[in-house]
């Protein structure tokens, strides 16, 4: 094996990814990304800057930028999880590849995993390609299928997706002239967009496996119930089917703030909520908090 240098561009969150690479004895010549703040990481750029040397630039990869990682030499650029397109063109002296979590050229686009999960999917993968000037159509050099679980929330998902993304990487690393070379194009696509805010609300009157999908496809303060007219912020929440005498959307019950809501052949518990205006209060006092930190 021919120990590459890459330049991997990519958010906090897969941070773990460049050191796999490292630890597989390959070079990691400079990190791009676009912020250190965001979602809990299993590890921080702060503490691959302590382990490697290596500081993240911190920003936009704008074609200048793109020119400068290109300048220093590597023989690679790996890209995953960063949220902007990146300007590469034909006929650029570095090779660049993107890890992307389903198995294109079904699910081009920014919410792959939230998808995977609310339509019920048993099955997704990731993939590796090379990166063209459209979002995730470039021809794939590495594919792996990764099961869904019935239980499967986005969080665990692309926790897994996160492991398989290193190992690949590894691969793609040690194996890099022959995938390359062996890179085949891709078919007709589908696309996962931006979950509107009619996709993070439960309707009540739809069957409780549909609930059970939002709730595991989203954070919390990202779900919404309508309860009576007004529509909640849900924080904490589980579902299951049970006939039930209601109509769909009755409060049911409510104690200790908990509030029990009747769907269509089962339950929502809401264990944790606010009304929305109520919410967004307690949401931007969280992230002034965290600013303050």
């Amino acid at each position: 094996m021919t120990a590459m240098r890459i330049a991997f561009i990519g958010s906090e969150q897969y941070a773990v990814v460049p050191r796999a690479l490292v630890a597989a004895g390959h070079e990691i010549v400079s990190v791009s990304t676009n912020s250190l703040t965001g979602l809990p990481s299993p590890l921080t750029w702060k503490a691959f800057h302590r382990e490697t040397g290596v500081a993240p630039a911190i920003g936009p990869v704008t074609r200048e930028r793109l020119e400068a990682i290109h300048a220093t030499g590597p023989g690679l650029i790996l890209c995953l999880g960063y949220p902007r397109r990146i300007p590469v063109r034909p006929g650029d002296p570095v090779p660049a590849v993107n890890i992307h979590p389903s198995p294109l050229p079904e699910g081009r686009g920014p919410a792959p995993i939230e998808w995977a999960i609310l339509t019920g999917r048993t099955a997704t993968a990731v993939t590796l390609h090379e990166m063209v000037e459209r979002f995730d159509a470039g021809p794939i050099l590495l594919h792996r299928p990764v099961a869904i679980s019935e239980t499967e929330t986005t969080a665990s998902l692309a926790s897994r997706c996160r492991l398989v993304a290193c190992e690949l990487a590894v691969e793609l690393a040690n194996r890099f002239p022959e995938l390359w070379a062996a890179r085949s194009a891709q078919g007709p696509a589908t696309y996962c967009r931006v979950p509107s805010r009619k996709d993070r609300t439960i309707d009540l009157r739809r069957p409780v496996e549909e609930a059970g999908r939002v709730l595991r496809a989203f954070e919390p303060g990202r779900i919404i119930i309508p309860v009576r007219g007004t529509d909640w912020v849900v924080f904490d929440a589980v579902s299951w089917p049970e006939a039930h005498p209601f109509a769909p959307g009755t409060l049911v019950s409510k104690k200790a703030g908990a509030r029990l809501l009747a769907a269509q052949d089962g339950y929502v518990l809401m264990r944790s909520g606010l009304p929305e205006r109520l919410a967004r209060f307690r949401l931007a006092a969280g992230r002034l908090k965290q600013l303050i930190r």
